[in-house]
């Protein structure tokens, strides 16, 4: 016949013991992370020998997601999604988990997406051929031990050009008409617009205004 001990490492208190079941699996519900393991084997004849007793950490810490690309909440020009998200697991730099990516645009689910581990914990989200618009990605987090943890990561992609307009009488009442600006004092009111980005500055002949 053969028995196991299960023993809190930390405390040295027995956590739980018996038979070891016929399929070999120990079942055991437990708070302690550091345990050791004993298996006793005894024969027909009452002749008994004990293993050395094995260590077993169980990892219930969640890992997390230390740092990630900082845009400051401004639009960013290019299609890439993109962002290195340093994830650290138990203490240490998670190197052997899984991370997956669900890309939103408002409630809109695009696309999900796995990260490609690049070593020393960093896990890369490179998506190109983005189109402008603000972007939540959801991050689905696993370290080895199948502990899960979410991030939420959000950036903005805006490569549409401001566009101008020469304002017209109607449309502001301070504007000069365009047939009159040869012969008389006028007012140019020009209109910038930005849809996503908005307008900061602009610039003429070469001199810049911050708006």
């Amino acid at each position: 016949t053969a028995r196991y001990t299960l023993r809190d490492k930390d405390t040295g208190k027995d956590i739980a013991y018996g038979a070891l079941p016929a399929d070999n699996k120990i079942v055991s519900q437990t708070k302690a992370e550091h345990i050791q393991l004993q298996i006793t084997v005894n024969d027909n004849y009452g002749a008994s020998v004990s293993s050395d007793w094995i260590d077993i950490t169980l990892d219930k810490s969640m890992p997390e997601v230390t740092d990630e690309f900082d845009d400051g909440g401004f639009f960013l020009r290019g299609k890439n999604l993109f962002s290195d998200f340093v994830i650290n697991d138990n203490g240490t730099l998670m190197t052997d988990g899984s991370v997956s990516a669900e890309i939103y645009i408002g409630d809109t689910l695009l696309k999900t997406v796995q990260l490609k581990h690049m070593g020393e914990g960093v896990y890369r989200l490179d998506e190109g051929n983005m189109a402008d618009g603000e972007y939540t990605v959801q991050l689905k987090v696993f370290d080895q031990a199948g502990n899960e943890t979410s991030h939420t990561f959000t950036q903005k992609l805006d490569n549409t050009k401001p566009t101008l307009k020469f304002l017209t009488p109607e449309e502001d009442s301070r504007a000069t008409l365009y047939s009159t600006w040869m012969n008389v004092s006028k007012t140019v009111l020009i209109l910038a617009e930005d849809s996503a980005a908005g307008v900061k500055s602009h610039s003429i002949n070469g001199k810049r205004y911050n708006i």
